[in-house]
């Protein structure tokens, strides 16, 4: 996979369990992974960890377009777009996503479902499914780190 123009061992990072890595370059975020790239086209993503359901992995990226929290699925085996939502969570009140957390399941009629928990730059924890923000912690106990 070959890296985007101006990227370089700084802008390259990986998710924690290092099957997938990512580029921030001029206001746009590429993820690699295996054999396949795509450019996001809503700034700076922060992605998650990798996820399985059923033999297929996926990744999550999250970022800010207009003001609202943007998510992306990638198929990392077919390489696909799963799923592009638009979520409710006023990045200007809670600031960018800093982490995200995807995990999934599989919905009644058998294709895979994601939830996704969102860490935001003003320590604020929201869980995202389906398009709708399920939950959305703001005390300042809701801070997470790892």
């Amino acid at each position: 996979v070959a890296l985007p123009e101006r990227a370089s061992a700084e802008t390259l990072k990986a998710t924690e369990d290092s099957q997938v890595f990512y580029a921030d370059v001029e206001s746009s975020t590429t993820v690699l992974a295996a054999e396949h790239s795509w450019r996001l086209d809503f700034g700076r993503a922060v992605p998650s960890n990798t996820h399985e359901i059923d033999g297929s992995r996926y990744v999550a990226a999250v970022g800010s377009l207009e003001g609202a929290c943007t998510v992306r699925v990638l198929n990392l085996n077919s390489k696909e777009v799963e799923v592009s939502q638009t979520y409710d969570l006023k990045t200007k009140e809670h600031g960018s996503p800093e982490a995200v957390f995807l995990t999934g399941y599989k919905t009644k009629e058998g294709v895979p479902g994601f939830r996704f928990l969102v860490v935001s730059s003003d320590n604020s924890v929201a869980l995202l499914q389906q398009g709708e923000v399920v939950w959305l912690r703001e005390e300042a106990l809701a801070s997470i780190t790892h």
